[in-house]
């Protein structure tokens, strides 16, 4: 078992909106980590589960403080096509919390309401993933600035307007 925090953040490739580095894992289904989802989710330090391409394993991350590793491992079936590995994250549900707010507190800024569009939670880092207009780097260095590690920010334009 593993206990180092995991904060592996994936990184936009320059001038695209896809994370840099091999995208293909064609092995890997959604019934590899969905059911490890649904089963674990319920849990109040459950964060959430990542697809490692770089490992070929899912990681499914818990609050940092977690403790109780082996009734969640008993929980996980032994035979499983994909490993899996536990890992506590390196943010805690208080940082995340605050993180969310000061994201909407930006929002009201008028320099950045319209190029800062949306977030969502990012369980590689057990923080955001920050959806900021392509090229609008003061808006990126800003949020990056006040929000630190937390925050992984990626240059998109808005949901459904590609």
């Amino acid at each position: 078992m593993n206990l180092q925090p995991y904060c592996e953040p994936e990184v936009q490739a320059p001038g695209g909106t896809s994370p840099v580095g091999e995208m293909a894992w064609p092995e890997l289904r959604v019934t590899d980590y969905q059911p490890l989802h649904d089963l674990l989710s319920k849990h109040p330090s459950f964060i959430g589960v990542v697809p490692e391409r770089k490992r070929r394993s899912i990681v499914v991350v818990f609050e940092p403080d977690f403790q109780d590793w082996a009734s969640i491992q008993a929980q996980i079936p032994g035979s499983r096509r994909v490993p899996v590995e536990l890992r506590p994250g390196c943010h805690t549900r208080k940082q995340r919390e605050l993180a969310q707010q000061a994201l909407h507190a930006l929002r009201k800024e008028p320099a950045v309401a319209s190029a800062l569009h949306a977030w969502a939670p990012d369980a590689s880092i057990a923080g955001f993933r920050v959806f900021v207009l392509p090229g609008d780097t003061a808006t990126a260095a800003l949020v990056a600035e006040r929000l630190g590690s937390i925050a992984n920010v990626w240059f998109s334009r808005p949901f459904g307007n590609h």
